[in-house]
């Protein structure tokens, strides 16, 4: 029996260098095209879509299925020239840990977090980017009663920045480089602050956390901060 060969492409601008990042996938995607369309690959080529926008770069008639986010979304790549039956709303895909619904004071006991306090979840995607440590430091003189859970992800010199902050006697911190259970820390959190990368957005979706966002650059982490505001779930801080 002929192995079927299929060739996914994502948009993920979850983590890192996120202009960079969709640039690269955008143009593989056109790249593949163009070799399929030439004959020169014959593996079925499905783009996932993971922001809630998609660059023209994407529609290739020679895609022969789109997963994209919301239904919304599929009049665009209508308009575009793809077929409705290639195109199927299945939603961002993210880790099945997002979608369970875990006992918070149990969660709290096991990452050693206080339960007496409001939860702020500060992030900056797999990079630490953004203006944390200046958040950080603001909402530890702020004379508020708060448990800030930081992650600085792969950032090591935001890191040990941000272990030189002495909490105020109002105020519990708990700092984390780069984690695996981003899934728990939402789920004991009652705020995050974070920048609004695809896969985050769909995270804070599925787990019903609202979010201020911050230093959100133009393309998709704007589309995907509109879509997020939209929905009544995030506000963006201007600068």
């Amino acid at each position: 029996m002929r192995q079927k060969r299929v060739l996914f492409l994502t948009t993920s601008t979850g983590s890192g260098h996120m202009r960079a990042g969709e640039a690269i996938r955008e143009t593989l995607c056109g790249i593949s095209s163009e070799l399929k369309s030439k004959g020169e690959i014959s593996a079925s080529l499905i783009a996932v879509i993971t922001d809630f926008d998609a660059h023209p770069y994407w529609f290739s008639k020679y895609v022969d299925e789109f997963i994209i986010p919301t239904e919304e979304m599929k009049e665009e790549f209508i308009s575009y020239g793809i077929e409705a039956n290639r195109i199927h709303a299945f939603g961002i895909p993210i880790h099945p840990g997002f979608s369970k619904t875990q006992n918070k004071l149990a969660l709290k006991t096991k990452l050693g977090m206080r339960k007496d306090l409001p939860t702020i979840l500060v992030m900056g995607g797999g990079w630490g980017l953004g203006p944390i440590e200046k958040i950080v430091q603001h909402l530890n003189g702020s004379k508020m009663a708060l448990q800030l859970i930081i992650v600085a992800g792969k950032n090591e010199a935001l890191y040990d920045k941000l272990k030189k902050i002495s909490p105020e006697p109002n105020i519990s911190i708990k700092n984390f480089g780069y984690v695996n259970n981003i899934d728990e820390l939402m789920e004991i959190s009652d705020i995050a602050i974070t920048k609004p990368g695809g896969l985050v957005a769909s995270e804070l979706l599925t787990k019903g956390l609202p979010a201020v966002l911050i230093d959100v650059i133009d393309g998709q982490e704007r589309a995907n901060g509109n879509y997020l505001i939209s929905k009544g779930v995030a506000c963006r801080i201007k600068k």
